[in-house]
């Protein structure tokens, strides 16, 4: 769907051009780039929500597994894992 409203806009605005229409192809190419950065906006916000479920998915299945546990000693960061054979 992307792909055929991109290549509309940029057909119109090709065509506005070659005639002349020259308020036109910029209204046109003005439409199909704020379309376009809409498109690579939107792309990269779903993979980083991927991304981000992906990562905490796998960090909850680790700490299910090994039993970790992240705290403070003697104000220290610290990391502590269990696992039983």
């Amino acid at each position: 769907m992307a792909l055929a409203l991109n290549g509309a806009f940029i057909f119109g605005a090709v065509e506005a051009w070659e005639n002349e229409n020259f308020a036109l192809a910029g209204i046109l190419s003005l439409f199909e780039l704020g379309w376009y950065g809409g498109n690579i906006f939107n792309a990269m916000n779903n993979a980083q929500q991927y991304y981000r479920c992906q990562r905490d998915s796998f960090l909850q299945q680790l700490q299910q597994r090994l039993d970790l546990s992240l705290g403070w000693r003697n104000n220290k960061p610290g990391l502590t894992a269990h696992y039983q054979f």
